[in-house]
């Protein structure tokens, strides 16, 4: 099992100390090594989890960039389909913005 760093910034509200607090018994006992498993596993969870909506909201913002340059290429071919019908333009045409 290869050991991982616990995090010190509060993922969901969720702390080690806020866990281990919850899960100490009526006598104000420490929490065995099964617990502190428990939480280490419920923490590493909670940020893999909020890594992976990161990832998530990154990838769609992505995708929404690559939907738009398709639909701005998708626009320029019309275009250039209405000047000369049939006929795919076989000379580079300059960059108006460059």
């Amino acid at each position: 099992m290869i050991p991982t760093p616990t995090p010190t910034i509060p993922i969901g509200g969720i702390t080690p100390t806020s866990v281990r607090e919850a899960i100490k018994d009526s006598k104000g006992n420490q929490p065995s090594h099964l617990e502190e498993a428990l939480t280490k596993l419920t923490i590493n969870t909670n940020a893999f989890i909020e890594e992976t909506r990161s990832n998530f909201k990154n990838q769609r913002e992505a995708i929404k960039k690559v939907e738009v340059q398709v639909g701005d290429l998708a626009k320029q071919l019309q275009q250039l389909q209405h000047k000369t019908p049939n006929v795919f333009p076989g000379n580079t045409i300059m960059n108006p913005n460059a």
